[in-house]
């Protein structure tokens, strides 16, 4: 009766976070010993896209997104609610991280910033992992704001920010804030004129070396001709697939 005490107050806090207007609002932990997370699967490959492409890393794929674009290749992670009885304890999920021998782990979606990573990331970073996230950018928790050097037990060693600005079912937008914590900026591109908006509304925020990477939906190589024929003389953009896909990987 505890547990199932425990996950509803959760869930409660979650859906709380979700209808508050205010992006920056998150709720606070203030136990994390039994903290769990709405887990849809956990499993070990090799990174398949952007800069990190070709490194394994453990992926745990959280459920739970109301982004909702039409071509997402993880449906089955978005938030019809009789799969909030998927909870998983944290402590096993790091325990199967470690012992899966990755030195990175891959937080995923769903969209991961709909739960409160904190305590995932400060116990991950215990056991001597790093952290890469891939998140729209359409929820920015406060606690991410606050994070300093890499010493930090809440540091993220590797955000990967892919905007949904032009498929989100409720207009929703990237923070700016996030495009400028972000280590990678990745775009799906389904025709010509998202290839335009990316360059106007990203390209600005390439710098450092940060790369605007635009992947061609589903690898068509008809976009990726397209996106070939607008990045000439942009060093900061680049053209990139699923290549996990190609190889029939997870």
């Amino acid at each position: 009766m505890k547990l199932i005490s425990s996950l509803s107050k959760f869930n409660s806090e979650i859906q709380t976070f979700l209808n508050n207007d205010n992006p920056f609002a998150f709720p606070e932990h203030a136990n994390w010993d039994n903290q769990h997370y709405a887990i849809n699967e956990e499993f070990l490959s090799i990174q398949g896209e952007g800069m990190h492409t070709g490194v394994v890393q453990y992926f745990i794929r959280l459920q739970g997104c109301q982004v909702g674009c039409y071509f997402c290749d993880t449906k089955y992670t978005w938030r019809p609610e009789k799969d909030y009885d998927k909870f998983v304890r944290m402590a096993d999920i790091v325990k199967r991280a470690r012992k899966s021998k990755a030195s990175w782990v891959c937080i995923t979606g769903g969209e991961p910033f709909e739960q409160d990573l904190r305590p995932l990331i400060h116990k991950l970073r215990l056991e001597g992992l790093s952290i890469h996230i891939e998140t729209s950018g359409q929820y920015i928790p406060n606690y991410l704001l606050k994070i300093g050097s890499k010493n930090s037990p809440d540091f993220i060693d590797w955000i990967c920010l892919s905007p949904k600005d032009l498929f989100s079912v409720k207009k929703y937008k990237t923070h700016q804030l996030m495009l400028e914590l972000a280590d990678e900026i990745k775009c799906v591109v389904t025709k010509k004129e998202d290839i335009d908006f990316y360059i106007q509304n990203f390209e600005s925020f390439t710098n450092n070396g940060k790369p605007l990477i635009l992947q061609p939906v589903d690898n068509d190589k008809k976009i990726a001709m397209k996106i070939l024929e607008s990045i000439k003389g942009r060093e900061n953009i680049r053209c990139m697939i699923q290549c996990h896909k190609m190889m029939d990987l997870r």
